[in-house]
């Protein structure tokens, strides 16, 4: 497999992309942001899967209608397929099933590429980029024990640095706090939850031990925001409507604060020697 940046790796053959609402479909509204500046403005639809599950589709996020990514999840909430397509004939595939994802990857000038890679069984797809739909993420938070609470391991994985194959490595989540989180409209009420890298991959995007994540997410699983530290990159939700979830509906959303960094002790231990 030839190596390419991620993002095109993620990016690829739909001439013209619409997304169009099914019945029980939800449209959010998300701002990116990158390295403290506005980047664009994306819509994410939200839909019922025929099998069950949900599905997440989102166009736009490189600029132009013409790049779409969908996310599919089975009925028990494991992840089911990945999918980005992109105008000019492109096309990149992950199917997953029980200790292999299916990876193919067409591309008009050259031969198409398919092949299988083994992972653990119990692994989640953390796929990064930038720009980045932040797709994965909503099966990986789902997974989280909220009853249990406290620091819980998960075995990940994401495309290599040489794009060829797929790389595992661990991660924590952990539940920190209920404060809420500061949106467009108002502070609400949120599950914060920060995700630690506890090993380091060779990948593009933020795979280096002691990375850090910021989620907040609303009773439904529904992101409301996202921090990744390491650019920094962004995703605040802009047009939340759960009034019954408001704190404070005079916050003001201007500069979206920082998130803490976690103090030296709650980070990963340090290497073995």
């Amino acid at each position: 497999m030839n190596p390419r940046p991620f993002p095109l790796l993620l990016a690829a053959a739909f001439a013209a992309v619409a997304l169009t609402a099914s019945a029980g479909a939800e449209k959010r509204t998300y701002l990116h942001r990158s390295r403290g500046a506005d980047l664009r403005t994306v819509n994410l639809m939200v839909e019922p899967a025929p099998d069950g599950g949900l599905r997440y589709s989102l166009a736009g996020l490189f600029g132009n209608e013409n790049t779409l990514f969908t996310f599919t999840t089975g009925p028990d909430g494991r992840p089911a397929e990945f999918v980005n397509t992109r105008a000019g004939g492109d096309e990149t595939r992950f199917v997953f099933a029980p200790g292999q994802v299916a990876f193919r990857q067409i591309r008009p000038d050259a031969a198409a590429i398919e092949t299988n890679v083994p992972v653990d069984p119990a692994a989640w797809p953390d796929f990064n980029s930038r720009p980045d739909p932040y797709l994965t993420a909503h099966a990986l938070l789902r997974a989280y024990d909220f009853e249990h609470k406290g620091r819980q391991s998960f075995s990940v994985f994401d495309v290599d640095d040489t794009g060829q194959t797929l790389v595992p490595y661990e991660i924590s989540l952990e539940w920190v706090d209920d404060d809420g989180v500061v949106l467009p409209n108002g502070r609400f009420r949120a599950r914060h939850l920060v995700q630690l890298q506890q090993s380091s991959a060779p990948t593009w995007y933020k795979k280096r031990r002691g990375s850090q994540t910021d989620f907040w997410i609303d009773d439904a699983g529904a992101l409301l925001r996202v921090y990744r530290h390491r650019e920094p990159y962004e995703l605040i939700l802009q047009n939340y409507s759960n009034p019954a979830a408001r704190l404070d509906p005079a916050a003001s959303a201007q500069g979206y604060p920082q998130p803490p960094t976690p103090a030296p002790g709650n980070r990963p231990p340090p290497p073995p020697p």
